[in-house]
């Protein structure tokens, strides 16, 4: 009764002469190779089995010498785990991209050119620094209307803090800055290249008025439904025109005295 035989190489169609060649090489070192072509996965395939008792020497060799005889299985098998992880990472970071102003992206793009993180690490950084962006925006917008109680300079003291702490840990990274202004970004990032200001979109900038105007004056009002009505239409959307002019509308309507800061 013949031995029963295993497949241990399978080249895809269009790699006939380096299936020949490991024909060649297995019958070179004693093996006992066949041929097993034909279709699989809807492709053609050259295949070269072994008797099974003839395995276990190949597979030594292939932990031993995978660049002549390939890798063992094992290794093969985690290098198409990584490689599918990490096709799924950067369908991810597409995905978060996407999501992402044309200014949020262009900071993005700074923070990798700048520090030399990847991008899903440059991603995770924006994350952290973004969230902390926006309250202290909201923060400077309540210090620019009523002024800050104690416990909200508390607060955007312990933001600036945490702030320089997460800048201070990455390379490339000189310092933070803060400017106060809610006209425009009140973090910054400063690079050996420049300052670089995290950007809030349009939409998170509304969001940021409207939630200081819910906390004065409660919430149903006119604004916060004005708001869910947009985000409702333009929620996808968060530098849209149409949030750009809400927020010039909310500034006007609720007389924030928006100069710069001493």
């Amino acid at each position: 009764m013949d031995e029963q035989r295993e497949r241990v190489y399978d080249f895809p169609n269009g790699f006939l002469p380096q299936a020949e060649s490991m024909y060649g090489w297995l019958r070179h070192e004693g093996f006992s190779p066949n041929w097993d072509s034909g279709v699989r996965d809807g492709e053609y395939r050259y295949g070269i089995t072994l008797p099974a008792g003839e395995v276990p020497r190949l597979r030594s060799l292939q932990k031993a010498y995978p660049a002549r005889w390939g890798n063992h299985p094992d290794v093969a098998a985690a290098l198409k785990t990584g490689q599918q992880q990490s096709e799924q990472e950067a369908e991810a970071n597409r995905q978060r991209l996407g999501r992402l102003s044309a200014a949020q992206r262009e900071w993005i793009e700074a923070i990798h050119r700048e520090t030399g993180l990847y991008v899903g690490q440059a991603l995770d950084l924006n994350d952290q620094l973004h969230e902390l962006a926006t309250k202290h925006l909201k923060l400077c917008l309540i210090d620019a209307g009523e002024g800050l109680s104690t416990e909200q300079e508390a607060e955007r003291d312990a933001i600036e803090c945490w702030v320089r702490e997460i800048c201070g840990s990455v390379k490339g990274i000189k310092e933070a800055k803060f400017l106060y202004d809610p006209r425009g970004s009140t973090v910054a990032v400063v690079f050996e290249s420049g300052t670089c200001g995290i950007e809030v979109s349009a939409k998170e900038r509304c969001w940021a008025s409207v939630s200081r105007i819910i906390e004065r004056d409660g919430a149903g009002i006119q604004e916060q439904i004005e708001y869910e009505e947009l985000a409702g239409t333009y929620g996808e959307r968060p530098d849209d025109p149409v949030w750009h002019e809400f927020a010039r509308t909310l500034e006007g309507r609720d007389g924030l005295d928006s100069s710069p800061r001493p």
